[in-house]
């Protein structure tokens, strides 16, 4: 499916793949203001708590790592609407009925 997406851009326009990516590219600066804006929306419905490295982390508490999804938003015309960033949770570390009990996603 992802590939029939990338097809559809507009020649000349890629997303990235990765972070590392992103800093390459001539949009990097669009790309880490749509970044910001998904962290600050997590951080305001509280759907999220980033820890600096070093802090201390409660025992109770179990760290998920994330991924980072990055896509262009396109019109009817393939003209470039914005660009997307989402944070994903990777949930292969936690167990139903220890970690979590119901299952929702947040709309930021």
């Amino acid at each position: 499916m992802a590939r029939e997406h990338t097809s559809m851009l507009p020649e000349g326009v890629t997303e990235p793949k990765s972070y590392s990516q992103l800093l390459l590219a001539p949009d990097a600066a669009e790309w880490l203001e749509s970044i910001q804006n998904e962290l600050d929306a997590l951080v305001h419905i509280e759907g999220a708590l980033f820890m600096m490295d070093g802090e201390d982390i409660p025992p109770s508490v179990k760290l998920l790592d994330m991924s980072l999804v990055l896509k262009m938003k396109l019109d009817k015309h393939m003209q470039l609407l914005k660009r997307k960033s989402r944070v994903c949770v990777r949930r292969s570390k936690q167990e139903y009925g220890i970690d979590y009990l119901d299952t929702f996603a947040p709309c930021t």
